[in-house]
């Protein structure tokens, strides 16, 4: 059995029709995960921060300078567990008195006790 010309177009407008509407979702789904990652989870990852703060000087393993700033991976423990996080380093802050920080040096990092994966660098820390 052949398709017509007419079949053959209708059922490329159907598919158009599918892609659309699954662009659509994928674009929402998109957008919901942004807002709950930038407005719910960031602020409570924050806050949890901020109450349960622990304070300990972390080993800077090396900085990545990329887009958005450098990033500095610290080296830093807690109850006997060895933790390396990545964080944003905001060079017009004091953090380093000013100096770029360097492979080696060492700072002082908050991190929250519960969950010590949630660090920052301590002048960096919003309190």
């Amino acid at each position: 059995m052949k398709m017509t010309e007419s079949e053959k177009k209708e059922i490329e407008r159907i598919q158009a029709k599918i892609m659309n509407t699954a662009a659509i979702i994928v674009g929402c789904a998109i957008t919901i995960f942004a807002i709950w990652v930038f407005f719910i989870k960031g602020p409570d990852i924050d806050r949890s921060l901020r109450e349960h703060a622990k304070y300990t000087t972390a080993y800077i393993e090396k900085i990545v300078r990329g887009r958005g700033g450098p990033h500095v991976t610290l080296i830093f423990k807690h109850d006997g567990k060895i933790y390396k996080r990545g964080v944003r380093y905001r060079p017009r802050s004091e953090t380093f008195s000013m100096k770029p920080p360097r492979a080696g040096d060492s700072c002082i990092v908050a991190y929250d006790s519960l969950n010590p994966r949630y660090c920052t660098i301590y002048k960096d820390f919003r309190r």
